[in-house]
């Protein structure tokens, strides 16, 4: 049986990690930008999945170095809320992932986009997903 290659998105805030996700290349993980971790909504992280991700990873500014002030911090909320939602829905709040990243610090973006991408390899593929 081959090897399961899952499909990531990376939700990364324009002023911290997209900066350093923009210097990397990582296979079966596409990058997205948002404006802020404050602009996130619920339907940004649930659509990726509804797209086909197998995981998604949101990615924002270190609390210290937030452009807004607090949008790491409403990120970081909301990823714990989806999480619960997942959870309830079967799919596993193990496929959802929050973690702050500089941007000039790629290798943290790295490192965690990987961590998260060989957990999912893990798990393998939602069970009952609808292939598109």
């Amino acid at each position: 049986m081959a090897e399961h290659s899952p499909s990531m998105v990376t939700l990364c805030c324009e002023n911290s990690a997209f900066l350093a996700a923009e210097k990397t290349n990582l296979p079966g993980v596409k990058a997205v930008k948002i404006p802020c971790g404050a602009q996130l909504e619920h339907v940004h992280i649930l659509r990726a999945f509804n797209q086909g991700a197998e995981g998604v990873m949101v990615l924002a500014c270190l609390k210290e170095n937030c452009k807004h002030s607090f949008g790491n911090d409403r990120a970081e909320k909301k990823v714990a809320y989806v999480k619960g939602l997942l959870k309830d829905m079967g799919v596993g709040e193990d496929r959802l992932a929050y973690a702050p990243v500089a941007a000039n610090n790629e290798i943290k973006y790295t490192q965690a986009v990987k961590e998260m991408y060989e957990k999912l390899k893990e798990m393998g593929p939602i069970e009952g997903k609808v292939k598109k």
